[in-house]
């Protein structure tokens, strides 16, 4: 049993699917994939933690609610399309989620390309807010809490965050982390058991995110006086999730997004490279039902 930092690797791994991986990898004018991926101009640059990158700003849970929706119009897929290329301008904003506001290009992308961050965001906080309703209505349901992007950058750059989380009153503390490409952590904080999902199967980071992931818990218990969750900390155990199926780097932020809305809504089913498109489709239409002009 090989210890990563001051975690234990557990000899027991999660079989997702069944398919052989084929990391695709996207053109560009640089002569390797690090130049690449940290060049600063590079939207991509702005999400790596500092192990790849030194900067990070904002902090933030997807914790708040949605407004009710008055979009009742707009509930398929085609009156949604006709909405968004119908836009007068593309800094328009179209779509409303909590705080977030969303424009032509944030939702023209989950049709196709990269999801931007922005959208991420949002869907986050649908995510949380479904979750919140099912936990009222099943008491068995997981309670979890979901690291927005600008807050999980910085607790991977190891930045001072001000954030005060009772993580043993939750079952589930989320990060969605940007590493080249979009791959999910996940806590277990009952079984304080740690999930890497990476889609791409590289791992390269693994130990990085790990440690960082132990110091973040460790600020938080250390700030709330728990000097029994500082030992029961150190029996963390990292418990490999092993993914065959093909995934490019443009299908990860589609992965990221429904793995964690698999973990919160209780689904343990595998995420397929075949469901892509449908999940684009359907995270368009969540965001309509539960969003505002």
């Amino acid at each position: 049993m090989d210890r990563l930092g001051n975690f234990r690797e557990s000899r027991s791994c999660f079989s997702l699917s069944n398919a052989s991986m084929n990391r695709s990898k996207a053109s560009s004018s640089y002569s390797s994939p690090f130049a690449r991926i940290t060049s600063a101009k590079n939207l991509k640059h702005e999400m790596l933690p500092s192990f790849l990158r030194s900067s990070a700003s904002g902090s933030s849970y997807s914790t708040s609610t949605p407004r009710k929706s008055f979009l009742p119009e707009l509930n398929t897929l085609s009156s949604i399309t006709k909405y968004i290329n119908g836009a007068t301008s593309p800094t328009e904003t179209l779509l409303k989620v909590g705080k977030i506001e969303l424009k032509q290009d944030d939702l023209r992308c989950l049709l196709s390309n990269n999801i931007t961050k922005n959208t991420i965001d949002a869907m986050l906080t649908v995510i949380k807010h479904l979750n919140s309703k099912l936990c009222k209505k099943k008491s068995e349901t997981k309670k979890v809490l979901i690291a927005k992007t600008k807050f999980t950058q910085k607790i991977f750059n190891n930045q001072k965050t001000n954030a005060k989380i009772d993580i043993f009153n939750i079952n589930f503390l989320i990060f969605p982390i940007f590493v080249g490409h979009w791959t999910v952590l996940n806590f277990n904080c009952t079984e304080l058991i740690v999930n890497y999902y990476d889609p791409l199967k590289s791992n390269k980071y693994l130990k990085d995110i790990l440690k960082s992931l132990y110091l973040f818990l460790k600020k938080q218990t250390t700030s709330s006086g728990e000097d029994l969750m500082q030992i029961q900390l150190k029996e963390l155990v990292y418990q490999r999730v092993v993914i065959t199926e093909t995934f490019s780097e443009e299908d990860s932020a589609v992965y990221m997004l429904q793995t964690i809305y698999n973990l919160s809504m209780g689904e343990r089913v595998e995420v397929k490279s075949s469901d892509l498109e449908h999940h684009r489709q359907e995270f368009l239409k969540m965001l309509f039902q539960h969003g505002t002009l």
